[in-house]
């Protein structure tokens, strides 16, 4: 269940974020909703297909939308435990690759993100940075993703304003990587902790990053299962 509900997200999340001819695709399935009916009406497509065409698209956008409501993904929370080697810390300015997914900006424009290549990183002041880069990308082959949106999105934060960090899998798509829910106070969201997840190739690089955050963060925010 776990690897179709995180196939299913990366599909919604697609037809969310691709667009024709200015409009995106989830929209486009509005036409099959109410576009039907409409030529049934005007005897140039049967009831009982119009109805059934009408239905499936309103499935759809349904499960778009309940998709949407749980950010795309699916996190497992799970105990990693060590990886083979014991893994060596996290210098000053190294870029930890992996996939980001969650809310980053640039300036004051903000996007949601899912499963996109991504970097680790912390400066000497140890405010930590999660570096995350979209590119413009096709979908269906007509469908194109916004230009105006590819680029480098960042996300700021210091230990000490980290929640929780709890180890798991992230399902996106129709794989699963070992990684970690992270939750923090973002500096201009003062209403709710804004959360990012963290996926990696393996289990040595997610206790780098949790070995990295318990410098700083507060007592009890690491959550190793």
């Amino acid at each position: 269940m776990k690897r179709i509900a995180g196939w299913l997200g990366t599909l919604c999340y697609k037809l969310q974020n691709h667009y024709l001819l200015g409009v995106s695709l989830r929209n486009w399935l509005w036409l099959w909703v109410l576009g039907p009916p409409v030529l049934s009406a005007f005897g140039r497509l049967p009831w009982t297909r119009a109805i059934l065409v009408s239905v499936g698209a309103g499935l759809a956008l349904a499960g778009i939308e309940l998709s949407r409501r749980r950010n795309y993904l699916v996190f497992e929370p799970a105990h990693l435990g060590e990886g083979e080697n014991e893994a060596p810390p996290i210098q000053v300015d190294e870029q930890v690759a992996g996939w980001a997914s969650g809310l980053f900006r640039v300036g004051k424009k903000l996007k949601y993100v899912v499963n996109e290549p991504a970097q680790y990183s912390y400066v000497r002041s140890r405010e930590h940075m999660v570096m995350v880069h979209v590119r413009q990308t096709r979908f269906f082959l007509l469908a194109k993703s916004a230009r105006s949106e590819a680029g480098w999105w960042y996300a700021f934060l210091e230990p000490e304003r980290v929640q929780a960090a709890e180890t798991g899998y992230v399902w996106a798509g129709l794989r699963a990587r070992p990684g970690l829910a992270l939750s923090y106070w973002a500096q201009g969201l003062p209403s709710q902790p804004s959360t990012i997840c963290l996926a990696f190739a393996d289990r040595e690089t997610v206790q780098r990053v949790l070995a990295d955050l318990r410098i700083d963060a507060p007592q009890g925010a690491i959550i190793d299962r």
